[in-house]
């Protein structure tokens, strides 16, 4: 698909086959990015865990590497599991944290609201904190699966606002330091999944590894990777017949393997947002284009949209966005 704006408004939309089509407005709605920039290339380094040849010809008994230790290695690791892998599995982040697990919540516990939140990240963290030490204290819940599950849960429906209200420095110093942290409370695993991953643990196939990439070497039948300690150390190299990369979608414009919103960037119609998570867009969903100006007819929704909003990726959001936006849409078509 292709997009290109017209004289007089609209857009002209090419398919596959060479077909044509002008349409008054568009919206983007294309799911993650696919995986970043740079990644090496090669039979042995997988940069997408999710196409359908990643684990294709890996011997069971051979050593594979993970980067990343979230959801996304998560289900690769139980994919590797269901396959009936043997050899040892070594997951890698910086901070080596895995998501925790879901447990049944009486009731989330709300703890903030966007009227009353702090601006400052700092403040932000002490009340969440201070939140969950008195739902920890709490025996008639904490029993229950409550306790920092319900607080985490609690902030759910404000975490959109809560973001928006931060300034770019502090959603910057979030992305930096609290990220995985809250990732791993956040996105949590399924009870079943976290008692296979325990055990993969405790027979030691599956190692969970709190290290920074130094260097990646790729050859055709192996990658090695040179891998500096949390905290500092001497650099250990971990050599495997395959490495998965599991950090996640991209989220570069600049260098993004999707043709549409390649021709769209190069053209100026979008631009990235301020923290590089997706594109630029307001509150509207209106895609803002390199001019700093908004279009009213291109619109985005979903993934793309995480800078601007953060939680955007789950169905509940996606489908309070594109209820707002069919409101709008709808709402201009009758002017």
């Amino acid at each position: 698909v292709r997009l290109d704006a017209v004289e007089g408004g609209g857009f002209a939309m090419q398919v596959d086959g060479g077909r044509s089509y002008r349409v008054d407005a568009a919206v983007l709605a294309l799911g993650n990015f696919p995986p970043g920039c740079d990644m090496p290339a090669g039979p042995a380094y997988a940069p997408d865990p999710w196409a359908p040849n990643a684990l294709d010809g890996l011997d069971r008994e051979a050593d594979v590497i993970l980067v990343g230790t979230g959801l996304t290695a998560v289900d690769v690791v139980i994919s590797l599991l269901d396959r009936g892998h043997r050899g040892t599995i070594h997951a890698i982040s910086r901070r080596g944290l895995l998501p925790r697990a879901h447990a049944p919540v009486p009731a989330p516990i709300p703890s903030l609201t966007p009227e009353t939140a702090p601006d400052r990240l700092s403040a932000l963290v002490k009340t969440v904190r201070q939140a969950v030490r008195a739902a920890e204290t709490d025996l008639s819940t904490r029993g229950q699966g409550g306790g920092w599950r319900a607080v985490i849960d609690g902030l759910r429906p404000v975490t959109q606002p809560l973001w928006q209200g931060l300034a770019p420095e502090e959603k910057r110093r979030f992305l930096r330091h609290l990220r995985p942290w809250w990732d791993s409370h956040r996105h949590r695993m399924a009870p079943d999944v976290a008692d296979r991953i325990a055990d993969a643990r405790a027979r030691g196939q599956l190692l969970i590894r709190a290290m920074r990439i130094r260097a990646r070497h790729v050859t055709p039948d192996r990658v090695a990777f040179d891998l500096i300690p949390r905290g500092g150390g001497a650099v250990e190299r971990i050599v495997a017949a395959r490495a998965i990369d599991c950090t996640g979608p991209g989220s570069d414009l600049a260098c993004t393997p999707e043709p549409l919103l390649a021709g769209l960037f190069a053209h100026g119609a979008i631009r990235a947002d301020a923290l590089a998570l997706g594109l630029d867009v307001d509150t509207d969903l209106r895609v803002i284009s390199a001019d700093g100006m908004a279009n009213r007819q291109l619109a985005a929704l979903g993934p793309l949209t995480k800078g601007v909003f953060w939680e955007s990726t789950a169905v509940p959001d996606i489908r309070n966005q594109v209820a707002a936006l069919a409101r709008s849409l709808a709402g201009e078509l009758m002017e």
